[in-house]
């Protein structure tokens, strides 16, 4: 289970560094996608008490969630930080 929080988490990074260097317009969605997805396996393990796994497997979307609220804020842009520019 460990083992599948950390490729989740390698996936969502590497999602992001092709989204940034790669030339396709639809890349972004991939990064958007396994926010996602990270985010229902997290609720799923919530709802059966396994704290531990739903905190890792969260970190995407937590990582997504702080990058929004700085760019809201007006501290990064949020286009650089989640690979769509």
């Amino acid at each position: 289970m460990k083992l599948n929080a950390i490729i989740v988490n390698l996936i969502f990074a590497g999602s992001i560094i092709f989204s940034q260097f790669s030339g396709n317009d639809k890349a972004p969605y991939l990064v958007i996608a396994t926010a996602a997805l990270s985010l229902l396996i997290a609720i799923g393990f919530a709802l059966t008490m396994r704290w531990r796994a739903a905190a890792i497997f969260a970190i995407p979307a937590m990582y997504s969630g702080v990058v929004i609220a700085l760019a809201r804020i007006g501290l990064i842009d949020a286009q650089i930080f989640l690979g769509f520019r």
